[in-house]
């Protein structure tokens, strides 16, 4: 059991709360088909997660366009493969070339880890974000574990 900050890093402090606010699927998102089914996807599990506020529209809706281009990104490569031949003038194979695709698709998903990470949308990015339902004075869902300010003030000494 951790009894102290051993390695006496600042923990984090309560950040201002966003207010509640309708969470408005912006235009971009709304024209594009992958990007509209991810935003009609994600967006309730993140709001009933606490994870979201309506001031985070933006990153979300990066990270559903992001999502569709890595789709389309993936769905030519698993078409045409992610590389192709180059061939002399003979027919002969002379290097395999990586399809520009290939590289937007290595380039996406990178992307898409850092969004994921801003937006607590892995495990270990849960456990390093304070949900925002545990900032709100009185919030505690029903049936749900201490929140990390709790769990903090429990095991680590100020």
């Amino acid at each position: 059991m951790v009894a102290d900050n051993p390695q006496h890093r600042p923990l984090p402090k309560a950040e201002p709360v966003p207010e509640r606010a309708p969470f408005h699927k912006p235009v971009a998102v709304a024209k594009d088909k992958l990007a509209n089914a991810e935003w009609d996807r994600i967006v309730p599990m993140m709001e009933r997660a606490g994870l979201v506020r309506s001031l985070d529209s933006s990153m979300v809706a990066m990270w559903c366009l992001t999502w569709a281009q890595f789709s389309r990104a993936a769905a030519w490569i698993t078409e045409k493969g992610d590389c192709y031949p180059v061939k002399n003038r003979h027919g002969d194979v002379v290097r395999v070339v990586e399809w520009p695709q290939t590289k937007q698709f290595r380039n996406l998903q990178d992307i898409l880890i850092r969004l994921g990470r801003e937006l607590g949308m892995s495990p270990s990015a849960r456990s390093r974000v304070d949900s925002v339902g545990d900032q709100i004075p009185g919030f505690q869902q029903k049936g749900a574990a201490p929140s990390q300010a709790e769990l903090r003030g429990k095991y680590f000494r100020a």
